[in-house]
């Protein structure tokens, strides 16, 4: 997986900048495989422990790019997060011809590796 953006300049610590990309992303991809439920108009779930995130294992190679501007810093990790669910549905259909029009994956038979 590869993420660009143009998040300003300076960036005073990119280690953490980082982080919170990849973080975005994998939040993104969790959310893929999660879903909320509803019994007499109440939450089934309590906590977030009834929603999983990525298992390490699953986490595919994510590679960062920063375009530095002369913009003021802006957004590092939320940006990347909702691109990703549709960018993924996009490559799922341009790799099986099958369009994701809902989720979790599993609904529409796919699931993570």
């Amino acid at each position: 997986m590869w993420a660009a953006g143009d998040i300003g300049s300076p960036i005073t610590n990119p280690a953490n900048a980082e982080s919170l990309r990849y973080g975005g992303i994998i939040e993104g991809l969790s959310h893929m495989g999660q879903e909320i439920t509803l019994t007499n108009g109440r939450v089934d779930q309590t906590n977030y422990h009834q929603h999983p995130v990525l298992r390490m294992r699953q986490v595919p190679v994510i590679e960062i790019f920063w375009r530095k501007s002369e913009f003021a810093p802006s957004g590092i990790g939320e940006p990347t997060l909702p691109p990703i669910l549709p960018a993924v549905a996009n490559d799922v259909f341009a790799a099986t011809g099958k369009r994701i029009r809902t989720l979790p994956l599993a609904r529409s038979k796919f699931s993570w590796a």
